[in-house]
This record gives C-alpha cells, sequence and structure tokens, in this order.
C-alpha cells in the first residue's frame, strides 16, 4: 500500500492497529513526502507523527529509508518478509549517500564514518546532514562518528550502546518535529 504520510498514518490509524497489527496482517505500508519533504502541498500534509504513532503498535517494524539505493534493496527484502512494516520515504530524490549495490541488514543500523568524541545517529534526509556536521566538526578538531539508524523499530541497541561507551556524547539529528 502507498500514500502520503500523513494519510496513512492520522487519517487510518484504527484501521492500522485493527486490520494491521492486531491481526498480524502481512502489508507493507510505503508512507511517502513525510514531514518537511511535504511542505509544497501544506500543512495537513505534513505528517511529523507518523513515526510515533506506527512505532506505539505491538508488531510493527518502522524503517524510514536514506536514499534511492537503500530503497531498492529495502523493497526487495520486503517482498519475502512477512508482517506489517511501515517504510516512510520522501516522494522527491534524496541525497545519494550509498554505491548502487549496497544492501541492508532491517534492524541493525549501519556506521558511515568512525569517530572517537561524539556520535551523530541520523536516519532519512537527515544523514546527509549529519555527514556535512562530521565533516564540519573534523575542522574543529572533533572526531565524529555517524549512523544511518534506517530501523528505528526494532532500533539496532546494540549499536547505540557500543557508541554511547566509546564516545560518551550521542546527538541524534531529527527532522523538525512541527512545522
Amino acid at each position: 500500500m502507498h500514500t502520503f504520510t500523513a494519510f496513512a498514518s492520522r487519517r487510518c490509524f484504527d484501521q492500522l492497529f485493527m486490520a494491521l497489527d492486531y491481526q498480524r496482517n502481512n502489508v507493507k505500508v510505503i508512507a511517502s513526502d513525510a514531514g518537511v519533504t511535504a511542505c509544497h502541498n501544506g500543512g495537513t500534509h505534513m505528517s511529523f507523527e507518523d513515526m510515533g504513532i506506527v512505532r506505539g503498535l505491538a508488531h510493527s517494524v518502522v524503517l524510514e529509508v536514506t536514499d534511492a539505493v537503500m530503497f531498492a534493496d529495502i523493497l526487495r527484502q520486503l517482498m519475502d518478509l512477512d508482517g506489517f512494516y511501515w517504510l516512510r520515504t520522501i516522494r522527491k530524490q534524496a541525497t545519494s549517500i550509498y554505491a548502487p549495490g549496497s544492501t541492508f541488514t532491517i534492524g541493525k543500523g549501519n556506521v558511515l564514518r568512525e569517530g572517537d568524541d561524539i556520535t551523530l545517529i541520523a536516519n532519512g534526509i537527515m544523514v546527509a546532514e549529519a555527514l556535512e556536521a562530521a565533516r564540519q566538526l573534523e575542522q574543529e578538531g572533533v572526531s565524529a562518528a555517524v549512523i544511518d539508524m534506517f530501523t528505528l523499530k526494532p532500533i539496532d541497541r546494540m549499536l547505540v550502546k557500543n557508541y554511547a561507551e566509546k564516545t560518551r556524547r550521542i546527538v541524534t539529528c531529527e527532522k523538525p518535529q512541527h512545522p
């Protein structure tokens, strides 16, 4: 199923719960044009709360892809998986982060850059911003790790724990939650 993120979450939350989550049906929801990327469609189309809504459903798996390479690989994987998957994406072209042919493991974050002083965790369109922030921090003498946490549920707890222990500082780079 595919539609605007706002329509797939706010408008039909009860159906998500009753028909997909509660009954554990095998459905993949591709929720596009999320958050600020829907600004040209107006405030009614700018869903900022969809991730929180869907994460609250017991049997959901929540993903936000970073670029077209990741989208293609994750989509191929979802065809062979059973369950309720929420795949958040943007409609416009995202900054390319991954090389063609890259593969991804649902439930595991990707370390894009090693660092010792601070860890930046991002997903979706914010990954490019986190990488740029790490480059700027490097010019200031700060070594920043960057993690693409494209699976929000289940989150890769071990990776977060390892980097919290390693750098002692974590910043989550999130999209604005309000227009």
